[in-house]
C-alpha cells in the first residue's frame, strides 16, 4: 500500500497536534509490520519532527512551500495531482484538512469543533477557514478521526451526515523525548530548574498555549485571589508557546507567576515532576492531552467540568466551571490545602492515564487506512 500524510500544518513547536502525528508515526516505525510506504507532505520548519524519529526506508519527506497561502493553494491543486499520479492507495489528512477533489480514499482527523462552538476564541482568520475546510473534509472523507468521544459527539451535532464514518481514536500521554530526563541534577542546571525539590517553593503547573481557549486569564484572576496565606506559599509556573492575544496574559502576572515560555519535552517531564498539582480550565478541549500527561506523572490535576476534559479526568480530577473565576478559585484552595485530596488524586489520575494507549490508537488508525485502501 502507498499511503499519503498531509503534514503541512503542523507546528515547529511540539503542541498537542504534533505529538498525535509523531507518537502514531513512531509506533508504525518501531514494528516490522506494516509493510507499506508511507509518504509525509512537510515543512523545512516542520521536519525536525520526522528526523528526529529516525523513519526507516518504508516513510519518505516531501517538502512543500512554508508560507500559509501558497500551503493552501498546494493542497487543492499539487496534492490531489499527486495522489492520481501515483495511485495512492490511501491519504490521511491529521490535521482538519482534506483536498476538494477526491481522486483516492481519504481519512481527515477532527481534534475539535471549537471553531464551529467557540468561533470568538480563535483568530479572525482561522473563524472563516477552518470551518469551511472542516465540513469539506467530512463529505469528502471515507473515515473520520475523532480524537474522544466528546468530540465525535460535537461532529455528529453540526454535521449529522458524517455520524456514520466516525471512528474514535484516542490520544495518551507522550512518550518522545522523556527518555532525555537520564540525568536529573544536570538537567536542571541545563535548564535553571532548582537542584533540589526544596530549594524554591512548591508551584502549579499550566500547560497549553497562551491564548484565549486555554482561559488563562480567568486563571490569573482566580490566582490573584487566592487567600494571602497561600499565594505566599505557591507559585503559578506557565508553560506554553506564545499564541495570539498573550501580552495581555503576561501583564497580569505577579511575582507568584513566572511565564516560562515554549520548553523541551526534558524541561516539561521535570516541570511536571516537581509540581504540586496541575491547573488547566481550558474553556473546551477536543481531548486534553495535557491533562492526560500530568495525570500520568501522578500529578493531582484541576480541570474544565465541560467536553472532552471531563471525558479524559473521569472522576481522577478536581473539576470547575471554566466561566467561573469563583469555581476555579474554590477548585485551587481545595487542592492546595488539601494533602489527602492530592494523594488520591495522584493514584487516581495514574489509573486513568494507563487507560489511553498510543499502540491501540496507532492500531486503529492503520486498519482505518488499510480499509478503505484502494485495489492496488
Amino acid at each position: 500500500m502507498k499511503i499519503t500524510i498531509d503534514a503541512t500544518g503542523l507546528s515547529p513547536f511540539k503542541t498537542g497536534t504534533v505529538t498525535y502525528l509523531i507518537e502514531i508515526l513512531a509506533q508504525w516505525n518501531d514494528g516490522a509490520e506494516p509493510l507499506h510506504q508511507f509518504v509525509i507532505f512537510c515543512t523545512q520548519q516542520t521536519r525536525h519532527h520526522f528526523d528526529e524519529l529516525h523513519l526507516d526506508s518504508r516513510f519518505t519527506l516531501e517538502l512543500v512551500p512554508r508560507s500559509k497561502l501558497l500551503q493552501m493553494v498546494w493542497q487543492q491543486t499539487f496534492l490531489p495531482l499527486y495522489l492520481w499520479r501515483n495511485k495512492i492507495d490511501a491519504h490521511w489528512g491529521p490535521g482538519f484538512v482534506l483536498p476538494f477533489f477526491k481522486v483516492c480514499p481519504m481519512t481527515v482527523t477532527i481534534h475539535d469543533m471549537t471553531f464551529e462552538l467557540l468561533p470568538e476564541v480563535h483568530e479572525p482568520i482561522k473563524r472563516m477557514y477552518f470551518p469551511f475546510m472542516i465540513r469539506r473534509a467530512l463529505k469528502r472523507a471515507d473515515i473520520v478521526f475523532a480524537v474522544s468521544e466528546s468530540t465525535a459527539n460535537d461532529i455528529a451535532r453540526f454535521i449529522p451526515s458524517a455520524s456514520n464514518s466516525i471512528l474514535v481514536t484516542h490520544l495518551a500521554a507522550r512518550t518522545l523525548g522523556t527518555s532525555q530526563v537520564t540525568q536529573p541534577q544536570q538537567t536542571r542546571v541545563k535548564h535553571n530548574l532548582p537542584i533540589s525539590d526544596h530549594a524554591s517553593k512548591p508551584y502549579v503547573l499550566f500547560v497549553g498555549t497562551l491564548e484565549p481557549r486555554k482561559n488563562l486569564e480567568r486563571l490569573l484572576a482566580a490566582w490573584h485571589q487566592l487567600p494571602s496565606e497561600l499565594r505566599d506559599k505557591y507559585h503559578l509556573k506557565v508553560v506554553g508557546v506564545r499564541g495570539w492575544m498573550v501580552e495581555q496574559l503576561e501583564r497580569r502576572g505577579h511575582d507568584s507567576v513566572e511565564f516560562l515560555g515554549h520548553v523541551t519535552d526534558a524541561y516539561l517531564a521535570l516541570c511536571l515532576k516537581d509540581a504540586i498539582c496541575f491547573a488547566y480550565p481550558s474553556l473546551y478541549e477536543g481531548f486534553g492531552l495535557p491533562v492526560t500527561e500530568a495525570m500520568a506523572a501522578g500529578i493531582p490535576v484541576l480541570t474544565s467540568d465541560v467536553g472532552a476534559t471531563r471525558e479524559v479526568a473521569e472522576g481522577a480530577a478536581v473539576l470547575v466551571d471554566p466561566l467561573s473565576v469563583d469555581s476555579i478559585l474554590d477548585g485551587l484552595i481545595k487542592l492546595l490545602s488539601k494533602p489527602d485530596l492530592r494523594r488520591e488524586l495522584s493514584e487516581a489520575g495514574l489509573q486513568r492515564a494507563a487507560q489511553f494507549s498510543w499502540t491501540k490508537t496507532a492500531k486503529l488508525t492503520l486498519q482505518a487506512l488499510e480499509s478503505i485502501a484502494s485495489p492496488s
